[in-house]
């Protein structure tokens, strides 16, 4: 029996992707951990995307979401973006590529450029 992962590719709007609070990056102790069923509510969104987006772009979204504008989104150049399905609801948790999802949404929130990635 593999303890490998079974991966398949789909396609998925952005829109339906959550960041992952539970991100190593992002706490730093237990009892900052969220439960699986409350990843997706806005207010924990909201803090995840505030940890990886800081102030000072110390993830560097900025460059990420200008690479993104000047070449494209090329998932086998880029990285892709792994998910799981959160139960009970249409959403998926970014496991992997937390900072492409806020590129992403970045350009799909400026109207003139993120047409494509909606």
């Amino acid at each position: 029996m593999s303890l490998a992962p079974k991966l398949r590719e789909i396609k998925i709007s952005p829109m339906a992707l959550c960041l992952d609070p539970n991100n190593p990056r992002l706490f730093s102790t237990d009892a900052q951990r969220i439960p699986l069923n409350e990843m997706h509510l806005p207010g924990n969104q909201r803090t995840a995307e505030k940890k990886i987006f800081t102030e000072n772009d110390k993830y560097r979204i900025d460059d990420l979401t200008n690479s993104i504008m000047a070449n494209g989104y090329v998932p086998e150049l880029a990285g892709y973006i792994f998910v799981r399905k959160l139960p009970n609801i249409d959403q998926y948790l970014v496991l992997e590529g937390n900072r492409r999802l806020i590129a992403l949404r970045k350009i799909i929130d400026d109207d003139t450029l993120g047409s494509e990635y909606k």
